[in-house]
Protein backbone atom coordinates (compact mmCIF):
# COMPACT_ATOMS: atom_id res chain seq x y z
CA UNK A 1 0.00 0.00 0.00
CA UNK A 2 1.11 3.40 -0.69
CA UNK A 3 1.58 7.24 1.43
CA UNK A 4 -1.53 7.56 2.39
CA UNK A 5 -2.28 11.06 1.48
CA UNK A 6 -5.12 13.99 1.16
CA UNK A 7 -6.45 15.03 -2.10
CA UNK A 8 -9.16 17.76 -2.53
CA UNK A 9 -12.14 16.80 -5.20
CA UNK A 10 -11.78 19.40 -7.09
CA UNK A 11 -9.07 19.87 -10.35
CA UNK A 12 -10.05 17.64 -13.65
CA UNK A 13 -6.64 18.35 -14.92
CA UNK A 14 -4.60 17.67 -11.36
CA UNK A 15 -6.62 14.58 -10.94
CA UNK A 16 -5.57 13.10 -14.44
CA UNK A 17 -2.07 14.13 -13.64
CA UNK A 18 -2.63 12.01 -10.43
CA UNK A 19 -3.43 8.99 -11.63
CA UNK A 20 -0.22 8.74 -13.73
CA UNK A 21 2.25 9.92 -10.80
CA UNK A 22 0.77 7.78 -7.92
CA UNK A 23 -0.07 4.50 -7.54
CA UNK A 24 -1.85 2.77 -4.98
CA UNK A 25 -1.89 6.01 -3.09
CA UNK A 26 -4.66 6.48 -0.13
CA UNK A 27 -6.66 9.93 -0.74
CA UNK A 28 -9.25 12.30 0.36
CA UNK A 29 -10.89 13.10 -2.82
CA UNK A 30 -12.37 16.55 -4.21
CA UNK A 31 -15.72 15.43 -5.61
CA UNK A 32 -17.87 14.66 -9.08
CA UNK A 33 -21.30 13.81 -9.27
CA UNK A 34 -21.89 9.64 -8.73
CA UNK A 35 -24.93 7.76 -9.29
CA UNK A 36 -27.21 10.41 -10.91
CA UNK A 37 -28.39 11.64 -13.95
CA UNK A 38 -28.09 14.14 -16.26
CA UNK A 39 -30.06 17.17 -15.62
CA UNK A 40 -32.91 18.98 -17.04
CA UNK A 41 -31.27 22.03 -19.42
CA UNK A 42 -32.05 25.58 -17.79
CA UNK A 43 -33.56 23.87 -14.73
CA UNK A 44 -30.53 24.87 -12.32
CA UNK A 45 -29.59 28.89 -13.72
CA UNK A 46 -27.50 29.60 -10.81
CA UNK A 47 -25.25 26.87 -10.90
CA UNK A 48 -21.71 28.24 -12.52
CA UNK A 49 -18.09 26.52 -13.41
CA UNK A 50 -14.71 28.14 -12.32
CA UNK A 51 -12.23 27.18 -14.54
CA UNK A 52 -8.96 28.50 -15.76
CA UNK A 53 -9.33 31.64 -17.92
CA UNK A 54 -6.79 30.63 -20.68
CA UNK A 55 -8.86 27.42 -21.50
CA UNK A 56 -12.32 26.68 -22.76
CA UNK A 57 -14.69 24.98 -20.22
CA UNK A 58 -15.06 21.61 -20.80
CA UNK A 59 -11.07 21.16 -20.25
CA UNK A 60 -10.37 24.29 -17.95
CA UNK A 61 -13.49 23.47 -15.96
CA UNK A 62 -12.48 22.31 -12.09
CA UNK A 63 -14.79 23.76 -9.90
CA UNK A 64 -18.38 24.43 -9.44
CA UNK A 65 -20.11 27.59 -8.11
CA UNK A 66 -23.11 29.25 -7.31
CA UNK A 67 -24.77 33.41 -8.24
CA UNK A 68 -25.53 33.93 -4.66
CA UNK A 69 -25.52 37.70 -5.61
CA UNK A 70 -25.92 39.99 -8.72
CA UNK A 71 -22.36 40.88 -8.08
CA UNK A 72 -21.04 37.82 -6.15
CA UNK A 73 -20.97 33.66 -6.44
CA UNK A 74 -19.79 30.73 -4.11
CA UNK A 75 -17.52 28.32 -3.79
CA UNK A 76 -15.24 25.64 -1.68
CA UNK A 77 -12.07 27.77 -0.24
CA UNK A 78 -9.96 24.94 -1.50
CA UNK A 79 -10.62 25.53 -5.47
CA UNK A 80 -8.95 28.86 -4.45
CA UNK A 81 -6.30 28.06 -2.64
CA UNK A 82 -2.26 26.92 -4.04
CA UNK A 83 -2.36 23.64 -1.54
CA UNK A 84 1.80 24.17 -2.34
CA UNK A 85 1.96 27.51 -0.34
CA UNK A 86 -1.27 28.45 0.62
CA UNK A 87 -1.56 31.44 -1.29
CA UNK A 88 -5.31 32.52 -3.32
CA UNK A 89 -4.70 32.15 -7.21
CA UNK A 90 -4.62 35.09 -9.06
CA UNK A 91 -7.97 36.60 -9.92
CA UNK A 92 -6.66 37.57 -13.54
CA UNK A 93 -6.00 33.47 -13.90
CA UNK A 94 -9.69 32.33 -13.03
CA UNK A 95 -12.92 32.96 -14.65
CA UNK A 96 -16.43 31.52 -13.97
CA UNK A 97 -19.47 30.72 -15.99
CA UNK A 98 -23.17 30.68 -16.49
CA UNK A 99 -26.41 29.73 -18.50
CA UNK A 100 -24.17 26.65 -19.92
CA UNK A 101 -25.07 22.61 -19.46
CA UNK A 102 -22.64 21.09 -21.83
CA UNK A 103 -19.49 22.44 -21.07
CA UNK A 104 -18.38 21.38 -24.72
CA UNK A 105 -21.59 22.47 -27.01
CA UNK A 106 -22.60 25.92 -24.78
CA UNK A 107 -21.01 28.63 -24.10
CA UNK A 108 -23.17 30.75 -21.79
CA UNK A 109 -21.45 34.32 -20.14
CA UNK A 110 -17.40 33.54 -19.22
CA UNK A 111 -17.40 36.13 -16.54
CA UNK A 112 -13.98 37.58 -14.85
CA UNK A 113 -13.18 37.90 -11.56
CA UNK A 114 -12.62 41.03 -9.69
CA UNK A 115 -11.70 39.87 -6.23
CA UNK A 116 -11.04 36.33 -4.13
CA UNK A 117 -12.30 36.49 -0.71
CA UNK A 118 -11.92 33.48 1.40
CA UNK A 119 -13.31 32.83 5.10
CA UNK A 120 -10.54 34.14 7.22
CA UNK A 121 -10.42 31.43 8.91
CA UNK A 122 -9.64 28.92 6.59
CA UNK A 123 -8.17 25.64 7.62
CA UNK A 124 -6.90 23.28 4.08
CA UNK A 125 -5.20 20.93 6.35
CA UNK A 126 -8.52 19.83 8.57
CA UNK A 127 -11.19 21.51 5.37
CA UNK A 128 -12.48 23.65 8.20
CA UNK A 129 -14.08 27.12 6.79
CA UNK A 130 -14.19 25.65 3.58
CA UNK A 131 -15.95 28.72 1.48
CA UNK A 132 -14.91 31.36 -0.50
CA UNK A 133 -16.41 34.67 -2.45
CA UNK A 134 -15.69 35.45 -6.12
CA UNK A 135 -16.55 39.07 -6.84
CA UNK A 136 -17.48 39.25 -10.66
CA UNK A 137 -16.15 41.75 -12.99
CA UNK A 138 -19.69 42.18 -14.87
CA UNK A 139 -22.56 42.12 -12.44
CA UNK A 140 -25.35 39.41 -13.49
CA UNK A 141 -28.87 40.76 -13.60
CA UNK A 142 -30.88 38.62 -15.66
CA UNK A 143 -30.72 35.22 -13.45
CA UNK A 144 -32.52 35.46 -9.49
CA UNK A 145 -29.25 33.87 -7.52
CA UNK A 146 -29.90 30.71 -5.59
CA UNK A 147 -31.35 30.98 -1.85
CA UNK A 148 -29.56 30.41 1.27
CA UNK A 149 -30.71 29.56 4.53
CA UNK A 150 -30.90 31.25 7.96
CA UNK A 151 -28.54 31.26 10.53
CA UNK A 152 -27.65 27.84 11.69
CA UNK A 153 -27.58 27.75 15.65
CA UNK A 154 -28.19 24.48 17.85
CA UNK A 155 -30.48 22.45 15.53
CA UNK A 156 -30.36 21.88 11.85
CA UNK A 157 -33.69 23.05 10.73
CA UNK A 158 -33.61 20.08 7.99
CA UNK A 159 -32.67 16.54 10.48
CA UNK A 160 -31.22 13.75 8.89
CA UNK A 161 -32.85 11.96 6.36
CA UNK A 162 -33.88 15.04 4.29
CA UNK A 163 -33.51 14.76 0.30
CA UNK A 164 -31.04 16.66 -1.02
CA UNK A 165 -30.34 17.56 -4.60
CA UNK A 166 -26.43 17.63 -5.61
CA UNK A 167 -25.35 19.39 -8.99
CA UNK A 168 -21.63 19.09 -10.76
CA UNK A 169 -19.68 18.33 -13.73
CA UNK A 170 -17.53 15.98 -11.69
CA UNK A 171 -16.33 12.95 -12.14
CA UNK A 172 -19.36 9.88 -12.17
CA UNK A 173 -17.20 6.47 -11.73
CA UNK A 174 -17.04 5.50 -8.34
CA UNK A 175 -13.31 5.65 -6.87
CA UNK A 176 -11.49 3.75 -4.37
CA UNK A 177 -9.52 6.15 -1.39
CA UNK A 178 -6.56 4.94 -3.46
CA UNK A 179 -5.43 6.67 -6.24
CA UNK A 180 -5.49 3.97 -8.35
CA UNK A 181 -4.37 3.84 -12.56
CA UNK A 182 -6.19 1.03 -13.29
CA UNK A 183 -9.45 2.72 -11.84
CA UNK A 184 -12.07 4.30 -14.44
CA UNK A 185 -12.86 7.84 -14.80
CA UNK A 186 -15.43 9.79 -16.81
CA UNK A 187 -15.98 13.42 -16.80
CA UNK A 188 -19.12 14.48 -18.82
CA UNK A 189 -19.83 17.02 -21.38
CA UNK A 190 -23.48 17.75 -19.36
CA UNK A 191 -24.22 18.98 -16.08
CA UNK A 192 -25.25 15.94 -13.38
CA UNK A 193 -27.51 15.59 -10.58
CA UNK A 194 -28.41 13.17 -8.10
CA UNK A 195 -30.60 13.08 -5.00
CA UNK A 196 -29.12 11.68 -1.67
CA UNK A 197 -30.19 12.24 2.21
CA UNK A 198 -28.91 14.44 4.62
CA UNK A 199 -26.89 12.70 7.17
CA UNK A 200 -26.25 13.84 10.90
CA UNK A 201 -22.81 15.16 11.91
CA UNK A 202 -22.51 12.64 14.47
CA UNK A 203 -23.35 9.42 12.48
CA UNK A 204 -20.98 11.24 9.58
CA UNK A 205 -18.46 11.27 12.20
CA UNK A 206 -18.78 7.93 13.53
CA UNK A 207 -18.19 6.48 10.36
CA UNK A 208 -15.02 7.90 9.60
CA UNK A 209 -13.70 7.23 13.07
CA UNK A 210 -14.60 3.21 12.46
CA UNK A 211 -13.87 3.08 8.74
CA UNK A 212 -11.55 5.72 7.97
CA UNK A 213 -9.27 6.27 10.95
CA UNK A 214 -6.26 6.91 8.70
CA UNK A 215 -7.70 10.31 8.08
CA UNK A 216 -8.23 11.55 11.43
CA UNK A 217 -11.33 13.56 9.95
CA UNK A 218 -13.24 16.00 12.31
CA UNK A 219 -16.42 16.45 11.55
CA UNK A 220 -16.98 20.01 12.48
CA UNK A 221 -19.92 22.51 13.65
CA UNK A 222 -19.55 24.00 10.14
CA UNK A 223 -19.83 21.07 7.93
CA UNK A 224 -22.62 18.78 6.89
CA UNK A 225 -22.70 15.50 5.72
CA UNK A 226 -24.94 13.30 3.08
CA UNK A 227 -25.32 10.34 1.45
CA UNK A 228 -25.66 6.36 1.54
CA UNK A 229 -24.16 4.14 4.12
CA UNK A 230 -23.72 1.62 1.10
CA UNK A 231 -22.25 4.04 -0.93
CA UNK A 232 -23.18 4.44 -4.54
CA UNK A 233 -24.11 8.04 -4.55
CA UNK A 234 -21.52 10.98 -4.42
CA UNK A 235 -19.44 13.97 -5.43
CA UNK A 236 -16.50 13.06 -7.09
CA UNK A 237 -13.13 14.90 -8.61
CA UNK A 238 -14.39 18.61 -10.25
CA UNK A 239 -17.62 18.84 -8.28
CA UNK A 240 -15.67 20.97 -5.83
CA UNK A 241 -17.43 24.34 -4.42
CA UNK A 242 -20.78 23.26 -6.16
CA UNK A 243 -24.03 23.17 -4.10
CA UNK A 244 -26.00 20.74 -2.21
CA UNK A 245 -29.49 21.95 -2.12
CA UNK A 246 -32.74 21.44 -0.24
CA UNK A 247 -37.11 22.38 -1.89
CA UNK A 248 -37.96 25.13 -0.46
CA UNK A 249 -41.02 24.42 1.89
CA UNK A 250 -44.19 25.84 0.65
CA UNK A 251 -42.65 27.24 -2.17
CA UNK A 252 -41.54 26.20 -5.58
CA UNK A 253 -37.44 26.92 -5.96
CA UNK A 254 -34.50 25.92 -3.75
CA UNK A 255 -32.17 26.37 -0.90
CA UNK A 256 -28.35 25.89 -1.03
CA UNK A 257 -27.43 24.10 2.14
CA UNK A 258 -24.04 22.90 1.67
CA UNK A 259 -20.61 23.59 -0.53
CA UNK A 260 -19.25 20.66 -2.17
CA UNK A 261 -15.71 20.20 0.19
CA UNK A 262 -14.50 16.96 0.74
CA UNK A 263 -14.42 12.65 1.25
CA UNK A 264 -13.05 9.51 1.38
CA UNK A 265 -13.08 8.56 -2.49
CA UNK A 266 -16.60 8.61 -4.22
CA UNK A 267 -19.04 7.05 -3.71
CA UNK A 268 -17.63 4.60 -1.26
CA UNK A 269 -19.24 2.65 1.78
CA UNK A 270 -19.42 4.64 4.94
CA UNK A 271 -17.51 7.54 3.55
CA UNK A 272 -20.59 10.12 3.52
CA UNK A 273 -19.67 13.17 1.32
CA UNK A 274 -18.68 16.24 3.67
CA UNK A 275 -19.96 19.93 2.56
CA UNK A 276 -19.56 23.28 3.86
CA UNK A 277 -22.46 24.03 5.92
CA UNK A 278 -23.67 27.08 4.23
CA UNK A 279 -26.55 28.43 7.20
CA UNK A 280 -23.00 28.60 9.86
CA UNK A 281 -21.85 31.48 6.98
CA UNK A 282 -24.99 33.31 6.49
CA UNK A 283 -23.71 36.17 8.93
CA UNK A 284 -20.30 36.37 7.28
CA UNK A 285 -21.75 36.18 3.92
CA UNK A 286 -23.78 39.30 4.81
CA UNK A 287 -21.43 41.17 5.96
CA UNK A 288 -18.54 40.51 3.59
CA UNK A 289 -20.63 41.48 0.51
CA UNK A 290 -23.56 43.56 1.04
CA UNK A 291 -23.52 47.09 0.83
CA UNK A 292 -24.94 49.26 3.51
CA UNK A 293 -27.62 50.22 1.40
CA UNK A 294 -28.75 46.31 0.89
CA UNK A 295 -28.65 45.12 4.66
CA UNK A 296 -32.62 46.55 5.62
CA UNK A 297 -33.61 48.09 8.58
CA UNK A 298 -34.12 45.99 12.37
CA UNK A 299 -37.64 45.05 12.29
CA UNK A 300 -39.85 44.86 15.32
CA UNK A 301 -41.37 41.97 16.93
CA UNK A 302 -44.92 42.39 18.78
CA UNK A 303 -47.27 39.44 20.30
CA UNK A 304 -50.57 39.90 21.15
CA UNK A 305 -52.50 37.33 23.65
CA UNK A 306 -56.13 36.89 21.49
CA UNK A 307 -56.33 33.63 25.08
CA UNK A 308 -54.66 32.08 27.29
CA UNK A 309 -53.18 29.63 24.22
CA UNK A 310 -53.97 31.36 21.00
CA UNK A 311 -51.27 34.11 20.05
CA UNK A 312 -50.63 36.96 17.47
CA UNK A 313 -47.68 37.84 16.01
CA UNK A 314 -46.92 41.05 14.19
CA UNK A 315 -43.33 41.82 12.39
CA UNK A 316 -43.48 45.84 11.82
CA UNK A 317 -42.56 46.38 8.53
CA UNK A 318 -42.28 50.05 9.03
CA UNK A 319 -39.26 49.53 10.51
CA UNK A 320 -37.63 47.18 8.23
CA UNK A 321 -36.86 47.56 4.15
CA UNK A 322 -37.08 43.69 3.86
CA UNK A 323 -39.53 41.80 2.52
CA UNK A 324 -38.97 38.32 3.59
CA UNK A 325 -38.68 37.01 7.11
CA UNK A 326 -37.53 34.36 9.75
CA UNK A 327 -38.94 33.66 12.80
CA UNK A 328 -36.13 32.12 15.07
CA UNK A 329 -37.62 30.48 18.26
CA UNK A 330 -35.77 28.22 21.21
CA UNK A 331 -37.30 27.03 23.97
CA UNK A 332 -37.92 29.22 27.52
CA UNK A 333 -36.58 29.36 29.81
CA UNK A 334 -32.60 27.41 29.13
CA UNK A 335 -32.80 29.07 25.15
CA UNK A 336 -31.54 25.87 24.22
CA UNK A 337 -31.60 24.26 20.28
CA UNK A 338 -32.26 27.55 18.24
CA UNK A 339 -34.27 26.69 15.25
CA UNK A 340 -36.05 29.02 12.89
CA UNK A 341 -39.31 29.05 10.34
CA UNK A 342 -39.14 31.16 7.11
CA UNK A 343 -41.90 33.25 6.79
CA UNK A 344 -41.41 34.00 3.13
CA UNK A 345 -43.63 37.43 2.44
CA UNK A 346 -45.72 37.13 6.09
CA UNK A 347 -45.58 39.48 8.54
CA UNK A 348 -48.51 38.56 10.55
CA UNK A 349 -48.79 34.89 11.97
CA UNK A 350 -51.27 33.37 14.89
CA UNK A 351 -50.49 30.65 16.86
CA UNK A 352 -53.34 28.69 17.95
CA UNK A 353 -54.19 25.93 20.43
CA UNK A 354 -50.23 26.12 22.36
CA UNK A 355 -49.83 25.00 26.06
CA UNK A 356 -47.81 25.31 28.60
CA UNK A 357 -44.83 23.03 26.98
CA UNK A 358 -44.58 25.16 24.33
CA UNK A 359 -43.01 28.50 25.72
CA UNK A 360 -40.69 30.19 23.72
CA UNK A 361 -38.13 33.47 23.25
CA UNK A 362 -39.14 34.78 19.51
CA UNK A 363 -36.75 36.46 17.62
CA UNK A 364 -37.28 37.96 13.98
CA UNK A 365 -34.80 38.57 11.03
CA UNK A 366 -35.76 40.57 7.86
CA UNK A 367 -32.97 39.51 4.62
CA UNK A 368 -33.26 40.39 1.07
CA UNK A 369 -31.42 37.68 -0.72
CA UNK A 370 -28.15 37.13 1.16
CA UNK A 371 -28.13 40.27 2.93
CA UNK A 372 -29.75 40.55 6.81
CA UNK A 373 -30.72 42.67 9.06
CA UNK A 374 -29.54 43.03 12.76
CA UNK A 375 -31.92 40.68 14.91
CA UNK A 376 -34.96 42.09 16.45
CA UNK A 377 -36.04 42.76 19.95
CA UNK A 378 -36.46 39.56 21.94
CA UNK A 379 -40.75 38.25 22.87
CA UNK A 380 -41.86 35.29 24.77
CA UNK A 381 -44.47 33.70 24.03
CA UNK A 382 -45.99 32.17 27.28
CA UNK A 383 -49.03 30.14 27.01
CA UNK A 384 -51.07 28.86 30.39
Amino acid sequence: MGTLVIVKKYNRCLFLMLILLLYSTASIANPRVVGGFEAQPGAWPWMMGLGYAEKENYFGQYCGATLIHPNWAMTAAHCVVNTEDGLITAVENLVVFIGVHNLKTDTGKRIALQRIIIHPDYDFHADKNDIALLELKKPVTDIMPIDLPGQYFTDPVMPAGTAATLLGWGNIKPSSIFIDPSEEIFFPESLQQVSIPLVSNETCQNAYTTYYPEFDINIATGMLCAGLANGGKDSCQADSGGPLLVARAGVNSWTQVGIVSFGAGCAQENAYGVYTRVAYYTQWISDTICRASEIPDRPQLSIKALSSHDFQIDIDTAASTGSFYRLYYAPYPDAKHIQYTDLVMRNHVVLQNLNATQRFYLVVQSYQGVCVSAFSNTAILLPE
